[in-house]
């Protein structure tokens, strides 16, 4: 019989709302799952959008080592780079923020405030209260923060150059996601029905999402990581997409459903920049992937490695290898002495 203590050794700790007490005494097993359990802890801020919305920010490692800046994608948050940021923030200054709607940041009522103009406006909220004027950081983007990115690029192109050292861009696009989304076996000439039945498929609507059911393992599963990806990561990324509040992922998913008519152009990333593509990425497979680098003004890198949609977490040693490449060659440059076009940094961010 199972003493008191045991019974509570077995219990889901209280940020896994997501699991059963079975699922969780089996993670528990795994040595991998000590890293999402007890993640690095950084110094909390609030950062304030143009628009008044509240963004939390962590920020990790010295305080005047190099800056690296992470960008999660939709229906995750910092916990997302979780590798990234214990492997990273030994000698440089990691910075990683939830998107609004995401994670600890406020969550708008109104659709209207989920755009990708928003989320440019964000990250440029964050880099002025969190790189300061003399530094370039490395800027790196996942998903839905590489068109973050590339927002903040066209409607910021002042700052590219002032803020930032160089870029990665993984497991992203620039336009066409209901096009060439692999999510949905289905012929071609039902491509744009496909595309908009895979983006507003269960985890990323903006619809409740059923807690601890088969159907929630399989969707997460099946649309965000590859076959072999191990137990423990699959129930890091679950717990994240499926306490993302639901107004959060049905308005981002909505913003990227109009990419399937629009496109979004980096022509003012004007700084060395790595493209990162996973070979079983079926929401922007591989040949996003060569679009974008074909597009970019200063490619340095195209890489393909294996793995689903979810690369930092599925492949971690790659993509910190990727940003420890690109800090170490771009990362130690003070920002251009002429700092007459930096946008004026914006009051200190609050401490939390």
């Amino acid at each position: 019989m199972a003493t008191s203590s045991e019974t509570a050794s077995a219990a889901p700790a209280k940020k896994w709302r997501t699991l059963t007490t079975r699922q969780y005494a089996r993670m528990t097993q795994d040595p991998a799952f000590t890293a999402y359990e007890h993640p690095p802890i950084g110094e909390s801020l609030t950062v304030h959008a143009q628009d008044g919305t509240r963004i939390h920010a962590e920020v990790y490692g010295p305080p005047h080592a190099p800056p690296i800046v992470l960008s999660h994608g939709i229906a995750c948050a910092i916990p997302f780079w979780t590798h990234q940021i214990a492997a990273l923030s030994n000698n440089f200054r990691v910075i990683a923020y939830d998107h609004r709607g995401h994670g600890r940041s406020d969550a708008p009522r109104a659709r209207t405030s989920y755009t990708l103009e928003h989320l440019g406006d964000d990250l440029d909220a964050v880099l002025q209260a969190t790189v300061r004027p003399d530094e370039r950081a490395i800027l790196a983007g996942h998903s839905m923060g590489g068109f973050a990115i590339a927002s903040w690029a066209a409607r910021h192109p002042e700052s590219v150059q002032q803020c930032v050292g160089a870029v990665a861009l993984m497991n992203t696009a620039t336009g066409e996601l209901i096009g060439q989304t692999r999510l949905l076996p289905t012929p071609p000439w039902m491509n744009s029905a496909r595309g908009r039945l895979a983006l507003m498929a269960l985890p990323f609507s903006g619809l409740p999402l059923p807690a601890r059911t088969p159907l929630r393992r399989h969707a997460t599963a099946r649309i965000a990581v590859a076959a072999t990806t191990p137990p423990a990561t699959v129930a890091h990324i679950q717990e994240m997409i499926f306490t993302t509040p639901a107004h959060g992922r049905g308005g981002f998913a909505a913003a990227l459903l109009r990419l399937g008519t629009t496109h979004l152009s980096v022509s003012d990333l004007q700084v060395p920049t790595t493209v990162i593509a996973s070979t079983e990425d079926l929401l922007t497979p591989p040949s996003h992937a060569k679009t974008l680098a074909g597009e970019l003004p200063h490619l340095h890198e195209l890489q393909i490695i294996p793995g689903g949609h979810c690369s930092p977490l599925e492949q971690p040693d790659l993509i910190t290898a990727a940003l420890h490449n690109l800090a170490d060659k771009y990362g130690h440059g003070s920002a251009p002495t002429n700092t007459s076009e930096h946008t004026t940094p914006r009051p200190p961010a609050a401490r939390e």
